[in-house]
């Protein structure tokens, strides 16, 4: 039992402090999608689980994939505040997470709170201002160089030319001694551990046992934080964090738990508000 064992384990404090919340729902409309859910006075309640291969939590419980709610299906109007009138759901959902997550690591300064789509994408296209079209294709472009490869033309931008660096240097790491340390808690993933490993899926685990053991370190300052309101947190889902939220708890708790999760600005959050699941939208704070 060393040290990363220890940290790896406390985690699981913390995600139980968002389980014991539950999420209120409304039982005829969730039974559509899932009509064996067991509801226990309209709560239903998630299960997480964070020994999976990277670290990175699933999160799944009688029947219900709580991490992967289908957006398009409906499912997610059943959500709803346990507060009614008095209270509502507000989503924290960070900017580009992983991106920003591979530049604290690489050292790699972002200006501000920018765009990252757009940032990456004057560079791909060598302009300015993008067209709502060329908008589109820079994210696409970003999502295929960070978890398919960094092609050759694109090692002239230098935050792919660091990536594609600090990928070959950590598959050259794993296969000299056979195993890797994740960033922060130093957990041994060995190669005994994995079948078919190759570098870029290599650089996929570790950014996601990178999320995972930066965002606990958050969402355990956030349950600190949250004890003494009315509002709960009730789900986490990988880049994004879900309150019921009670009106009582007013405008400066919003605040603070978005420089709680922002941690002095590294990692912008946009905040969205709805009073279901389905129907959160943007909002300003």
């Amino acid at each position: 039992i060393d040290e990363a064992f220890i940290k790896y384990n406390t985690a699981i404090k913390t995600l139980n402090k968002i389980e014991v919340n539950g999420l209120y729902v409304n039982p005829d409309i969730l039974k559509e999608t899932f009509p064996n859910v067991t509801i226990t006075n309209d709560f239903v309640y998630s299960e997480y689980n964070p020994y999976t291969t990277t670290g990175r939590p699933s999160n799944r419980f009688d029947s219900v994939n709580y991490a992967a709610l289908n957006k398009e299906s409906g499912v997610r109007k059943s959500f709803k505040s346990r507060f009614g009138s008095d209270g509502f759901l507000l989503q924290f959902d960070y900017d580009a997470y992983h991106i920003r997550l591979l530049g604290e690591l690489l050292n790699y300064d972002f200006p501000g709170k920018i765009n990252m789509h757009e940032y990456f994408g004057r560079q791909y296209f060598g302009k300015d201002i993008l067209t709502p079209e060329e908008y589109d294709q820079s994210k696409g472009i970003t999502f295929k160089l960070l978890y398919g490869g960094i092609e050759k033309e694109f090692l002239e931008i230098p935050f792919f030319k660091l990536v594609d660096d600090f990928t070959k240097t950590n598959w050259k790491l794993y296969k000299d001694q056979r195993y890797l340390e994740t960033p922060i808690y130093k957990r041994t993933l060995k190669n005994t551990f994995f079948s078919e490993m190759n570098s870029q899926k290599l650089l996929n685990y570790l950014i996601q046992s990178l999320e995972m053991e930066e965002t606990l370190a958050i969402l355990d300052t956030l349950a600190s934080f949250n004890e003494g309101y009315k509002s709960k947190l009730i789900l986490y889902t990988y880049d994004s964090l879900l309150i019921d939220f009670h009106k009582d708890d007013g405008g400066k708790y919003i605040k603070k738990c978005q420089d709680i999760l922002e941690c002095n600005g590294k990692y912008p959050v946009k905040v969205q508000a709805g009073y279901d699941y389905q129907l959160l939208k943007n909002v300003t704070l």
